[in-house]
């Protein structure tokens, strides 16, 4: 079978085999007297293995041949960048392309110059971070009051401090009920008592 197999601008070739691998994590949990049940995870990311023959000449006048250690000296430039390539693959069968990261590749030398190499792929995907934007709500009744800052010293203690609190709050509440309406009316009458009284008199001596 004949493959064309493109990894990164770099195209390999005596291919032997290649494998793809799909599918997902099923996490079983103990239901107390259900017994076990499975809980599917996501999908894993697809992967591939291709095995293939890599040589130091091109005895079999391929296409698109290249040294197999220039070929290597790419793989180790690719696992050394974080940065996705784009891999091609076309079969008589089927064809894919997209994005991948090479995982690890491995190489045997079977005799001088010719090297059975195997190489992993997995499946990148683009993730992004969505922004939004939260309206504003007021929130219900009064912020709360800061509480004032007392500096604590030999001469300002804990015990004084609250004393000078409770003596003014005795003070507002002692002022406030002296400016109460009732006080102001009983003096009042008490003036007007006191002149009607001296009209009469000067009445009397007229």
């Amino acid at each position: 079978m004949n493959y064309y197999i493109n990894l990164g601008g770099i195209i390999l070739y005596g291919i032997t085999g290649v494998s793809d691998e799909s599918g997902r994590d099923i996490t079983t949990y103990d239901g107390i007297g259900q017994g076990n049940f499975p809980v599917a995870e996501s999908e894993n990311l697809r992967s591939w293995t291709i095995e293939c023959e890599l040589t130091e000449t091109n005895q079999d006048n391929r296409p698109n041949w290249s040294a197999a250690s220039k070929i290597f000296t790419a793989f180790e430039v690719l696992l050394k960048t974080k940065e996705s390539s784009r891999f091609i693959f076309v079969s008589e069968h089927r064809s894919e392309s997209l994005l991948v990261l090479l995982e690890n590749y491995s190489k045997k030398e079977t005799y001088s110059g010719v090297y059975d190499v195997s190489i992993k792929v997995t499946e990148y995907k683009i993730t992004g971070i969505k922004t939004t934007s939260i309206p504003y709500i007021k929130r219900p009744g009064k912020a709360p009051t800061i509480p004032k800052t007392v500096t604590i010293s030999k001469k300002n203690t804990p015990y004084s401090v609250a004393k000078k609190i409770s003596k003014g709050s005795k003070t507002s509440s002692s002022g406030s009920k002296s400016k109460g309406g009732g006080g102001m009316a009983s003096k009042t009458g008490g003036v007007g008592r006191a002149t009607v009284t001296k009209a009469l008199r000067r009445q009397g001596d007229v």
